[in-house]
């Protein structure tokens, strides 16, 4: 009676439990099954029990693969596999991945009478493995081919010290880090960069990854200094992204010119994680130079215009002089035919008629810096130049 209560027991357990159960006997015949393996095979109980296991319940392509050992198994040659996953076919044809635990039944002699197996149906488990994998090797792709620079970086120590000087007090971060460049530098030692696609290797001129990896910190100069100090602020104030200009020097010391893009990860509750920040470095060093030399461009432009401006006034005003000169010279010349040769104003009217040359002069070369003029080559006594500027 006890017997009969265990074996009763025992029936209920099996018949509730949440996972398949099937029996079979040394012939491959099914000799128990549970509700839940009947709701996965799809099948009444009086539809699977006394049928062949292996003929009616698995797909066509394993039944040389799984009949053989199940042989061996039943027969004593090989020992029980504990754990193993293969489909089972159900009455809808479709297939079902199951993951089975197998027990050898015995008789009261100990000779083997078939095996107990429990299996769960992990069709939906490997489905979602399946396109989880996928997923990570697509993003894999899109990382290590993407045209713009990617680093994956770790800054979990950086969140810690931003933890800790929350907890020290302290409320204003920008005054901090502006005021204490060796916490900078700190924070910075705390960055850990996990991993680096194939723009960023050759953005760096590293020679592979690991090179990259390994040299991180010699890439870091003065001006990155200001540029960690206002990421610092920015995640510690709570920021998720950040946004700057910076210049460096790769491995091979080549200095360059880069846009860059910070962003925090979240985890699956939306929560800022900050062992995943993604870094996007755009290299815009061609862009910098076509901006210089836009600009200067631009000012050889603009010193172009103030010449020929000055060009233009000096060819007004060394028009309007000669003009002067001309009524000058002028009244000169008749003064001087008025006045005796003798007399001492007669030298002087000779003077105002020199100078009013030389003026004339002056005002010919102001003609021909602005185009209006032309230039004389000619042989001069510098003698002579010296004495009349005595």
């Amino acid at each position: 009676e006890l017997l009969l209560t265990e074996k009763e027991r025992f029936k209920t357990y099996i018949e509730l439990a949440g996972v398949m159960f099937v029996t079979i006997d040394a012939g491959g015949i099914v000799t128990l099954v549970n509700k839940k393996a009947c709701e996965v095979l799809e099948y009444p109980r009086e539809e699977i029990i006394g049928k062949n296991w292996f003929e009616n319940f698995l797909p066509e392509h394993i039944k040389n693969q799984v009949l053989p050992v199940s042989k061996k198994l039943l027969s004593g040659e090989i020992e029980t596999v504990e754990y193993y996953e293969n489909p089972v076919l159900t009455k809808s044809n479709t297939e079902k991945l199951i993951a089975w635990h197998n027990t050898i039944l015995r008789d009261g002699n100990g000779e083997i009478v078939g095996h107990l197996s429990s299996g769960t149906d992990i069709t939906e488990t490997k489905e979602a493995e399946k396109v989880i994998l996928e997923s990570e090797a697509r993003f894999r792709h899109l990382f290590e081919d993407s045209p713009v620079a990617l680093l994956e970086e770790d800054f979990s120590e950086v969140e810690n010290y931003f933890n800790e000087l929350k907890k020290e007090g302290c409320e204003d971060f920008r005054n901090y880090f502006t005021e204490n460049n060796d916490a900078v530098l700190k924070c910075m030692k705390k960055i850990k960069v996990v991993d680096a696609n194939n723009a960023a290797i050759n953005l760096h001129n590293a020679q592979d990854k690991t090179h990259l990896l390994e040299n991180v910190d010699s890439i870091l100069n003065e001006d990155s200094l200001s540029v960690f100090t206002e990421e610092f602020i920015a995640l510690a104030e709570g920021a998720e992204t950040y946004v700057a200009e910076l210049s460096f020097e790769t491995l091979i010391g080549q200095k360059k010119h880069a846009f860059l893009k910070l962003f925090v990860g979240k985890t699956k509750n939306k929560k800022i994680d900050f062992s995943k920040v993604l870094v996007a470095i755009s290299d815009i060093t061609a862009l910098k130079k076509a901006e210089e030399e836009r600009v200067n461009l631009e000012k050889q432009i603009l010193h172009t215009q103030k010449l020929e401006s000055l060009g233009i006034l000096a060819g007004g005003i060394a028009h309007d002089f000669n003009n002067l000169l001309t009524a000058i010279l002028g009244n000169a010349d008749l003064a001087r035919r008025k006045i005796d040769s003798s007399l001492s104003a007669y030298k002087n009217i000779e003077e105002i008629v020199k100078a009013s040359h030389t003026a004339s002069d002056l005002a010919n070369q102001m003609l021909a810096y602005s185009g209006k003029g032309k230039f004389q080559i000619q042989t001069v006594s510098l003698s002579s130049i010296v004495k009349e500027m005595a």
